[in-house]
């Protein structure tokens, strides 16, 4: 019987000892690749591909929140742009892939909860205003809680975390960006194509525009930093994706609400606005997603109003009437 006991106990200790070895070795490889940013990035190879980007996203912030006065939000189109770019303010990029009005809203009511105050604040608006809906479950719970994220230790002892690890060493990722040591996106050459619409690319049919509603939800917004500037920007779009909204007769409603938006920001930029430069299409690589070296060009417009794309919507008299006479000028010359 003791024998017996004795074994148990020489099993138990075994198996205990195993556990604890095997966790410090998850642990580990989680820390020095660091695929969720606890702690500054990839440390091995240098390269930080995009997993979980909503904890990402925050993990950093909460580690360098004291350098920044600014936050960026917005989707997969605004990840690319550096916010060194921007002059005037420290601001972070807190875009995400999928990024919605809800989740901005949700983001900065978290910011206000652990006591961040910005100075200013950027907002990506969408063009197509793909209807908001009130869908939280890619944001991480400790945002709609306020409370604070797991652990790292937590987090990198799970096999979650070590399979994200495994992924960044075999350079697999389901985004078409990656991560510098600097957490600035950075387009992955790799998995993307040239962008070559044709004519039949005019009569695609676009996301339908929402009801004046969706003004409600960007007052909610703003309010929730009333102190704060707040900048809003409909961003880039080539020419060939505007068209659709205008040969599906959406382009009208779409332009009103722009128009109405941009009167509760401080400042507010149109850079689908119809120009020559956006019919580049080495540019971009869908006519929505954006390389690197365009956001330069935004940044511009931002810091000095002036630049090859975009216009301040204030600053623009007639603005509906010229941005139709641009996507029919573009549609016609398409057409024949």
């Amino acid at each position: 019987m003791k024998y017996h006991q004795k074994n148990i106990k020489t099993y138990t200790i075994s198996w205990l000892t195993y556990c604890f070895l095997i966790a410090i070795a998850i642990f580990g490889i989680n820390f020095f690749i660091d695929p969720l940013w606890y702690n500054d990035g990839n440390k091995i190879t240098k390269k930080n591909y995009a997993y979980n980007e909503r904890l990402s996203k925050t993990n950093y912030f909460l580690n360098h929140m004291d350098q920044y006065d600014c936050v960026l939000l917005g989707s997969s189109v605004s990840i690319v742009f550096d916010t060194k770019l921007i002059k005037g303010s420290e601001c972070y990029n807190f875009s995400v892939s999928a990024g919605g009005l809800y989740e901005y809203t949700a983001y900065l009511k978290y910011l206000k909860s652990i006591g961040f105050s910005p100075k200013k604040i950027y907002i990506e608006v969408n063009f197509g205003f793909v209807k908001p809906t009130y869908d939280l479950s890619r944001l991480p719970n400790f945002i709609k809680s306020f409370n604070e994220p797991d652990s790292i230790y937590k987090s990198y002892t799970s096999i979650d975390s070590l399979t994200f690890s495994l992924k960044n060493l075999m350079g697999l990722s389901p985004y078409q960006h990656m991560y510098d040591q600097n957490f600035v996106a950075l387009t992955r050459k790799d998995l993307i194509f040239p962008f070559s619409p044709k004519v039949d690319y005019l009569y695609r049919s676009p996301a339908e525009p929402p009801s004046h509603e969706v003004l409600k939800l960007y007052k909610e917004l703003i309010n929730i930093f009333p102190e704060s500037i707040y900048i809003g920007y409909v961003y880039p779009q080539s020419p060939w994706i505007t068209s659709m909204y205008y040969t599906h007769n959406y382009l009208d409603q779409n332009l009103d609400i722009i128009l109405s938006l941009s009167s509760f920001f401080d400042e507010f930029y149109d850079f689908s606005f119809p120009v020559d430069y956006l019919e580049n299409n080495k540019i971009t690589y869908d006519g929505s997603h954006f390389y690197e070296f365009v956001f330069i060009e935004i940044a511009r417009m931002l810091n000095e109003n002036q630049g090859v794309i975009g216009v301040r919507i204030n600053d623009t008299p007639n603005y509906k009437q010229l941005y139709f006479k641009n996507i029919k000028s573009f549609i016609k010359s398409k057409s024949e």
